[in-house]
C-alpha cells in the first residue's frame, strides 16, 4: 500500500454530517442572494430617484 492509500483508507466519511453541512451551507447561500437581490432593488430605487434629492430654488 502507497502512502496515498493509508491516507485515503485512514479516513472515513460520515454521510449524514455532509449532507446537513451542504445543505446548511446551501440555505445560506440561498438567504444570502435573497439579502443581495434586495439590496440591489433598494439601491436601484435610490438610483432612481433623480430630482428628488435636488434643492428647488424658492
Amino acid at each position: 500500500m502507497n502512502r496515498r492509500e493509508g491516507l485515503l483508507l485512514g479516513k472515513i466519511l460520515d454521510a449524514k454530517a455532509l449532507t446537513s453541512a451542504m445543505d446548511t451551507r446551501a440555505k445560506s447561500y440561498q438567504e444570502l442572494r435573497e439579502q443581495m437581490v434586495d439590496l440591489k432593488k433598494a439601491l436601484q430605487g435610490v438610483a432612481n430617484l433623480g430630482d428628488d434629492f435636488t434643492v428647488k430654488p424658492k
